[in-house]
């Protein structure tokens, strides 16, 4: 018989009770004083920070979750008063929705065209386009041309803006708030569509029939995907119903992508999760005969996730629910220690106690607690919030569920009855796996390489995690037509100040050959609003002759003068941050600003530059080399390059818990029980690389993340035959080989059934876990069948 450890019981069960009381009642005493529960559903949560350095990341990642929360809602018919009719009644009723919608219009409502040009009025000394002011400024000629246009504009009712008016006229003779107002309108339209102003709203004529547009920017509550609020399913309540008679709405915009997936992984997980776990009950009912085994691993299971849960909330203030679908992984490892347990606890007749047993199970499942926790403590030092809770969750799950089963089973009575009636798996004999299991290795080392090295690589693709499907995939398509809209890249500027920030956005912008939106189209630097003064004061003699022109009091020229030398003198410069008065724009424009001006982050000021299109990413690039403060952005590059980058720090880390693994195992064991344990992850590897290089999957962020589950599960099977390959009792040997049998079998279900999710991401961790505990459930026959056999 080996020697077994023996440590007093009562500090076991004080471990375990103060571990879990003190987490969560400090859980719930934050959940009191800090305002409840918080879940967070961002689907960015699973993408990493991309950008330059920290500064930058952050700016990026503003600016995706900003621009991830636009809507656009295109209302078709053939006939355009029937679509605009349409448009009206469908933003009247997405109207009520205010918790919802942080910003919501019907693209150039009148109501929304007033409240610009108010605000375009109310400065027009400072927003003259900086091709007015240089006309104005650059001769006297130049000032005489842009007062006689505006003149005979006048005589002819025409302006520039469809919404601005010539009541004025007596205030703004020269319409200076018809030249601003233009630009800005100009602004507005490039910052979503190639849609134009028609009748009040934006709309284009496509293949025969008319395209209204509504536009919105989903709240915080509105975007999250696993709640009963979320805008996209209030939108398809709406509009679906109303699609008949000829009309036809077409969705565009990541929030419809996002719910949709979403919403099908979730019915799927849910589906397979409960298939598999009725699976794994029927499993036990049907060894154990006895429904306190089964209750006691349900128990543990829960009390683990809730502690989990607790751990994760309280030190990051709130959990993302993609923590909660990787943390399901918990309920495999929870359950392999009650399952070891009471195995021993109602078939193993040598052990008479509770701390019999806990003494005979204690240092395989110590090495196995340890073996997985050291994979979690080194993935929680990634630079990934996400994989951070992951690692958390899953670290203080496992821990739960290691000291229930040393400190909370040994407390219930041995049964007198000591079999469970269907103990049967015993290892075949060394020579019959060996053969097997050589020529497996041999084919999945030589052959599969040789015959599909060019599918092999370590990369992340993020576009081929979510592909779309029937009706969104045709509005995808069509939207794009009607739009010609659709912004993967961008411009970051950086600055010391918000002045230096604009100035570089002016300037950079004039070296742009793709329509664009920035914030310095609304808000102009000071230099520019200091050249619309001084532009306007060039004008200003000729106010008296201009008003005449006009059939106006020429008496209203000094009226005209005095209001410019008042607003001169307030000195008052618009900026695009906002204030305790509020906004420095229109309501109707704030969320395009906030989407653009990142503002102050760390110590220095951001905004962005977004094309709505680029033909020449090239230029973009060398733009941004060229400029001090610039930063170009691909995103699906920049993701796909920050998941790499994740890939092989996850899988150097692979490499370090592996090098501390061997390192504790030798100082345990002898260096033959060594090798032969640490050969295990290995072959789980070779398979799992076998297996995606023959589906054609790179090996990527998700799939080793996979492995590194794999690492721990695998693990634990070689370590508890080998610390039960030295006991003299045949029988306690069959059990444990019967709780390993089971414990894979349980873990087959659970994870193998998640290989046939259409979700990518559950799909690539269903297969990497069911194949890698399959390769490390064979390896660990292999191993061990010579202790069997005697």
């Amino acid at each position: 018989m080996k020697r077994r450890i023996s440590l007093p019981d009562s500090l076991f069960t004080a471990a375990w009770l103060l571990f879990h009381a003190a987490i969560i009642a400090a859980f719930l005493l934050a959940a009191v004083c800090g305002g409840g529960i918080r879940t967070d559903a961002d689907l960015f949560a699973m993408i990493p920070d991309t950008g330059s350095n920290a500064a930058m990341a952050k700016a990026d990642r503003q600016l995706t979750q900003n621009s991830a929360r636009h809507v656009f809602i295109l209302v078709s018919h053939a006939d355009f008063k029937n679509a605009k009719l349409m448009a009206e009644r469908v933003y009247g009723d997405l109207s009520l929705h205010t918790e919802q919608f942080a910003q919501l219009s019907l693209a150039a409502d009148g109501a929304a065209a007033s409240e610009i040009e108010e605000f375009v009025y109310a400065n027009r000394y400072r927003l003259l386009p900086k091709e007015a002011s240089e006309e104005i400024l650059v001769s006297e000629e130049g000032t005489r041309v842009f007062a006689e246009r505006a003149a005979a504009m006048a005589y002819g009712g025409i302006s520039f803006s469809t919404f601005s008016s010539l009541n004025r006229l007596d205030a703004d003779p020269f319409l200076l708030s018809d030249a601003a107002m233009a630009a800005y309108m100009a602004a507005v339209q490039a910052a979503g569509t190639a849609l134009s102003p028609i009748d009040g709203v934006l709309a284009t004529e496509f293949e025969g029939k008319w395209y209204v547009l509504i536009r919105g920017t989903l709240s915080k509550a509105g975007a999250k995907l696993a709640s009963k609020d979320n805008a996209v399913h209030t939108i398809y309540s709406i509009c679906l119903p109303l699609e008949q008679e000829g009309f036809r709405f077409v969705f565009s915009g990541t929030p419809f992508h996002s719910y949709e997936s979403s919403l099908s992984a979730s019915r799927e997980i849910s589906l397979i999760s409960t298939v598999s776990l009725l699976l794994v009950l029927s499993i036990l009912i049907f060894i154990f005969r006895s429904p306190l085994p089964i209750a006691l691993s349900i128990f543990s299971i829960i009390l683990s996730l809730a502690v989990a849960f607790s751990a994760t909330h309280l030190l990051f203030g709130n959990i993302q629910m993609l923590t909660l679908v990787f943390g399901t992984s918990l309920i495999g490892c929870c359950i392999d220690y009650s399952l070891h347990f009471f195995m021993h606890w109602k078939a193993d007749s040598s052990l008479r106690t509770g701390a019999e047993l806990r003494s005979a199970l204690f240092k395989g499942l110590l090495f196995s607690f340890l073996s997985t926790q050291i994979c979690y403590l080194l993935l929680f030092c990634m630079p990934f919030p996400l994989l951070r809770q992951i690692s958390l969750f899953s670290f203080t799950g496992i821990t739960s569920s290691f000291l229930t089963t040393l400190g909370f089973y040994p407390l219930l009575p041995v049964p007198q009855k000591r079999n469970v009636p269907h103990l049967s798996f015993a290892p075949p004999r060394v020579g019959q796996w060996a053969k097997v299991f050589l020529g497996a290795c041999i084919t999945l080392a030589v052959g599969i390489p040789a015959l599909r090295h060019k599918s092999f690589a370590v990369r992340n693709d993020i576009a081929r995690l979510y592909t779309m499907q029937g009706r969104l995939k045709e509005d995808a398509v069509l939207s794009y037509q009607v739009l010609r809209y659709s912004p993967s890249s961008w411009l970051i500027v950086s600055g010391g100040t918000e002045e230096e920030v604009l100035q570089k956005e002016e300037s950079l912008c004039e070296k742009l050959p793709d329509k664009y939106i920035s914030a310095s189209r609304f808000i102009p630097s000071r230099a520019m609003q200091e050249k619309s003064l001084a532009a306007v004061e060039r004008l200003l003699p000729l106010a008296p002759q201009q008003l005449a022109l006009l059939g106006l009091e020429a008496s209203d020229a000094e009226q005209l003068c005095s209001s410019f030398e008042q607003e001169k003198e307030k000195g008052r410069l618009l900026v695009p941050l906002k204030t305790d008065a509020g906004s420095a724009v229109p309501e109707s424009l704030e969320s395009i600003i906030e989407m653009l001006w990142l503002g102050k982050i760390g110590d220095k000021f951001y905004s962005v530059v977004l094309p709505t299109t680029v033909t020449d990413e090239s230029f973009y690039e060398s733009l941004a080399r060229d400029n001090d403060g610039v930063y170009f952005e691909n995103k699906i590059k920049s993701i796909n390059s920050s998941l790499d980058w994740l890939t092989t720090r996850v899988l150097l880390i692979f490499a370090l818990a592996y090098i501390a693994i061997i390192a504790l195992l030798k100082a345990i064991y002898s260096w033959k029980q060594t090798l032969r344990i640490a050969s295990v992850p290995l072959i789980s590897i070779i398979a799992i690389t076998a297996a995606f290089t023959v589906a054609g999957y790179p090996l990527d962020f998700f799939c080793t993340a996979g492995m590194m589950l794999v690492f721990g599960l695998g693990l634990d099977y070689i370590i508890y035959m080998t610390e039960d390959a030295g006991r003299k009792e045949r029988h306690a040997s069959a059990i444990e080989a019967s709780a390993v049998f089971l414990s894979f079998i349980t873990t087959e279900l659970s994870f193998g059934a998640l290989a046939f999710s259409s979700f990518v991401p559950v799909r690539i961790i269903g297969l990497c876990i069911s194949t890698g505990c399959l390769a490390a459930f064979i390896g660990t026959a292999v191993w061990t069948a010579d202790w069997q056999e005697n």
